[in-house]
């Protein structure tokens, strides 16, 4: 069983200075390394080296500390320094990262919106879009977080920027990879939070990088609107709520723009609370929404291929072969982007790419310029003057 370690006491190089708290899995110190710097010490509870699933974590770390330190994640995480095994009262696991020094998580930020001293909305809105910059870096690494909550999102004063704090992402140790089965698959479950719970979670499902965006959701209603966006009581209160889809749209006191723009952000956050995990943003689209300032329009185009598949949009978006590709082998007919999709007061736009291998067609016609997109319309690519009309693409709006 692993024992708690005493200040002064040498593990591996590192001198413990303090004892910071233990968890069901893990217990955290403060501790200096042989150059005397400050680091945060981490000793594994759960999984111990005799768990048969511990080689597979073990190495799985190690691939997350890699792709977080060779991606842009690395901006927004705090730094891994190594593992290791070493006995503390039985074989026990450790992990050393940065010390985040004068930091706070964003709980403290939360409870002031919560109690209507609120940080002004520039700021709030900065914080929102970092995190969420910060999530979509972790997903481009092919890294869901599955355990996000203020509690894992340190902020460290600094009065040199506009939002007034720096942003960390923390506590990796059951986050998964997106691409990979995790050792534990199968063993356990996957960890959350009350109150933090994805739909995923509450179904006894694997996280998906939209399990992220949920948890985001919950916490951007409550930085930018004040509040979280379920009332409950009890576990079961809640996952009733989310399951349900029970959450009003959010509403922002203290919003800069026209209530048109408002109803349209909330509709966005609300959006990332969806029962479903393919109806919620990605966390580039909802940074995109966060960064114009509006909600792309509160609505959605959906393009309809040949034998039914479909791809949904929300923001501007640029569209070509890869991202047709489930759409089938007349894909291949389109250039990297062939065209984007665009919103503007109330409506849709394709803006055709100049100099395309084949045409951009509207309902049979050759596109040229910037056009509006109806309920029902056809885009498809081809030749207009030969008659030629590949891919044929049905648009839905709602």
């Amino acid at each position: 069983m692993a024992r708690i370690l005493k200040p002064g006491e040498t593990v591996a190089g590192y001198t413990i200075v303090r004892h910071l708290g233990s968890g069901g899995f893990a217990i955290a110190y403060e501790a200096r390394d042989s150059h005397g710097e400050k680091v945060f010490f981490k000793q594994y509870k759960s999984p111990s080296p005799a768990v048969p699933w511990y080689p597979g974590y073990a190495r799985y770390q190690e691939e997350i500390k890699r792709r977080i330190e060779t991606t842009n994640a690395s901006r927004f995480c705090y730094k891994f320094i190594e593992f290791f095994e070493a006995i503390a009262g039985s074989t026990c696991y450790f992990q050393v990262f940065e010390f985040v020094e004068h930091g706070n998580d964003l709980s403290e930020i939360l409870t002031r919106a919560a109690a209507g001293s609120r940080l002004p909305w520039d700021q709030r809105m900065i914080l929102a879009r970092v995190m969420v910059a910060g999530i979509a870096s972790l997903h481009d690494a092919k890294i869901v977080h599955c355990d996000l909550k203020p509690g894992n999102i340190e902020l460290l004063a600094d009065h040199t920027i506009a939002a007034k704090y720096r942003l960390k992402l923390v506590d990796f140790d059951w986050s998964i990879l997106a691409d990979r089965r995790a050792p534990w698959h199968g063993f356990q479950g996957y960890m959350t939070s009350p109150g933090y719970s994805s739909p995923e979670h509450l179904r006894a499902q694997l996280p998906v990088p939209a399990s992220d965006v949920f948890t985001c959701g919950l916490m951007l209603h409550m930085l930018l609107a004040g509040a979280h966006p379920y009332d409950f009581d009890s576990d079961t209160e809640y996952g009733r709520a989310v399951l349900g889809y029970a959450a009003p749209l959010p509403a922002f006191a203290d919003f800069p723009g026209s209530p048109a723009e408002a109803t349209e952000l909330g509709q966005a956050l609300r959006r990332c609370l969806d029962p479903l995990p393919k109806e919620r943003p990605t966390a580039v689209e909802l940074l995109a929404v966060l960064r114009g300032g509006r909600a792309g329009g509160g609505g959605w185009l959906r393009l309809v291929g040949p034998s039914g598949e479909t791809v949904t949009v929300r923001v501007p978006t640029d569209v070509g072969k890869t991202v047709l590709a489930k759409f089938g082998t007349d894909a291949a007919c389109l250039d990297a982007v062939q065209f984007s999709l665009e919103r503007s007061g109330g409506d849709w736009y394709v803006v055709p790419r100049v100099g395309t291998t084949n045409e951009t067609l509207l309902n049979g016609k050759k596109l040229t310029t910037r056009s509006v997109v109806r309920q029902g319309d056809t885009l498809a690519v081809g030749r207009q003057t030969r008659g030629v009309s590949r891919l044929p693409m049905k648009v839905e709006l709602g």
